[in-house]
């Protein structure tokens, strides 16, 4: 839902951009306040990214119950929003460095954020492997 909103936000801000604007639109308009392009072509570009993180993750776990998952979902939600609002490096790591002393996996952190192995390993500290005799 919230895909389809940034898309159709974005489509309107286009559109009164190039004064194409129909009837619909202007009344819309005349209820709200919508931002430049620019802003709402990243908002809709974090939203498909916030959407495909979340179908990955849900393939990943594919309905096992596993301890980490409530910290995942919550790192998700504050990657994404935080992406909307201006991410910059440092806060990216310290968000991943939460999301480990959470104990999320090193490889949904990266099923999430979308970095690969090498920035991983370039910028998060490294924690030490627990072995499970369970």
């Amino acid at each position: 839902m919230e895909l389809e909103v940034a898309r159709q936000m974005y489509e309107l801000a286009v559109r009164r951009e190039e004064n194409r604007l129909t009837a619909k639109d202007k009344e819309i308009l005349g209820m709200i306040d919508i931002p430049n392009s620019q802003i709402l072509k990243i908002i809709y570009r974090v939203s498909l990214e916030r959407n495909d993180a979340i179908n990955t993750l849900n393939d990943f776990v594919a309905g096992r119950n596993l301890p980490w998952i409530e910290s995942a979902m919550h790192f998700l939600e504050m990657y994404y929003d935080q992406k909307e609002n201006g991410m910059t490096h440092e806060i990216e790591i310290a968000m991943c460095e939460w999301a480990r002393n959470k104990n999320v996996p090193i490889q949904v952190v990266r099923l999430i954020t979308h970095h690969n192995w090498e920035w991983s390993i370039a910028n998060l500290k490294t924690k030490k492997a627990r072995v499970n005799y369970g």
